[in-house]
């Protein structure tokens, strides 16, 4: 939280990860939805790659392999590829929205600074696109003490 112009805002950083196939970026992963299997239903979110907010004082880079062990699973870390050869992100160029009300806290304005990249992952593509004829997967996502939390309806999206 700042104050700014005698107002309380809400600061809020976090990075954006797309996530596609391969370098030629045929496909691209989407979240669509978190499913919940009691009431054996999807909540809608449909969006390009991995959201993750951020930490306090965590670094961009720390936040994106937090945000793709708890979604998409820790054994995809290490083998992570960047689109660029290496991590890009750059604090002078978090991409900022306009000041808006706050989801978690009506009333409070808020501001989100995008930290983005872009990366392709080999051994995520391989098992649940080219061995997938659906192209949609789950993954279960859990809390930090280790139990489960919900599972996470994926898609694979033709880009061309």
């Amino acid at each position: 939280l700042i104050t700014s112009n005698n107002q309380i805002r809400r600061i809020v950083n976090s990075v954006k990860v797309n996530i596609y196939n391969n370098p030629a970026k045929t496909y691209s992963l989407y979240e669509i939805g978190h499913y919940d299997q009691d009431k054996h239903k999807t909540k809608t979110r449909n969006n390009e790659g991995v959201l993750e907010k951020m930490m306090s004082n965590e670094e961009p880079q720390h936040a994106l392999k937090r945000a793709i062990s708890e979604e998409l699973g820790p054994n995809y870390i290490s083998n992570l590829r960047f689109m660029k050869g290496h991590p890009v992100f750059d604090v002078e160029k978090a991409s900022r929205d306009p000041l808006k009300d706050s989801y978690s806290y009506p009333g409070l304005p808020t501001q989100y600074n995008w930290f983005t990249e872009e990366i392709y992952i080999p051994l995520l593509t391989e098992q649940t696109l080219y061995n997938n004829a659906s192209k949609q997967f789950f993954t279960k996502e859990l809390k930090e003490d280790g139990s489960f939390k919900r599972f996470i309806l994926w898609e694979w999206k033709d880009q061309s």
